[in-house]
């Protein structure tokens, strides 16, 4: 259960799936080096924030009384977005490029807060489960900022038991070193402090957990929130937003859920 005091809540509306536009031109695997295929993994992650940023765009010229350029809608309509039919589920790089789901996956980042990128609800949960594959099988745990993707996107998709170990993990997986506790990027080096991953830690907390997120309408629950077995409740105290501050509660409800 949430409680905003004062209380200004706001209602999700529905998701909208998003088909890929045009094929984008397919360049072989082999001619892709581990540098340019980390590249690739960027711009893909780029072209889900410019298609949700050209559709704020628009909305946000018309609240001002501006008229939008027409071509950001059409660009943002035609950016090509990997998305595989079949298992209905988007993919990390074109299926041109051979890559197996062992290898990895950075779709998590799709349900990212500040992306949030728009989609259903079993898409959402198929990006999950293609994300949780180089996981259970090849034994990749999420590792430093990689964690508090992982948890979000756990706790957007209902899986509350790996939402909760991935956020213990942060304590648990040797990234916060003495005497100081100083957080590092990895357990095995000494690249510190990590900022990166201690925002993700608060972000897993006040949007992971909360299951808030930031809409036309205010603050909305975008799903239920999730709460370790051994918490009663969370308050995130004075959270300002859009000119006020607000005391936010989660707690159990009377049957202890």
């Amino acid at each position: 259960m949430v409680a905003c005091n004062p209380q200004r809540g706001g209602f999700l509306g529905q998701p909208r799936d998003l088909k890929p536009g045009p094929k984008a031109l397919r360049d072989p695997a082999r001619q892709l080096g581990c540098g340019k295929l980390q590249r690739r993994a960027e711009r893909y992650l780029h072209q889900c924030l410019c298609a949700e940023g050209l559709d704020d765009a628009a909305a946000a010229a018309a609240l001002v009384g501006e008229r939008a350029d027409p071509h950001w809608a059409e660009v943002a309509a035609k950016l090509y977005i990997p998305f595989s039919e079949s298992g209905q589920h988007h993919l990390d790089f074109d299926a041109g490029v051979p890559r197996e789901p062992l290898e990895g996956s950075t779709l998590g980042l799709l349900m990212y807060p500040s992306l949030d990128f728009r989609m259903s609800r079993q898409v959402r949960r198929n990006d999950f489960d293609y994300t949780m594959i180089s996981v259970k099988e090849g034994h990749h745990e999420p590792h430093g900022m990689s964690m508090a993707p992982a948890s979000i996107a756990a706790a957007a998709v209902g899986d509350a038991a790996s939402a909760v170990a991935w956020l213990q993990s942060n304590f648990t997986s040797n990234l916060i070193k003495p005497p100081f506790n100083v957080r590092t990027e990895t357990s095995t080096n000494n690249t510190g402090y990590f900022v990166t991953a201690a925002g993700g830690f608060l972000q897993n907390l006040l949007y992971g957990f909360s299951g808030l997120r930031i809409e036309e309408q205010g603050l909305a629950e975008a799903y239920a929130p999730v709460l370790p077995a051994e918490w009663r409740s969370m308050v995130l105290k004075a959270i300002a937003f859009r000119g006020r501050r607000y005391d936010v509660t989660i707690d159990r409800d009377a049957a202890g859920g």
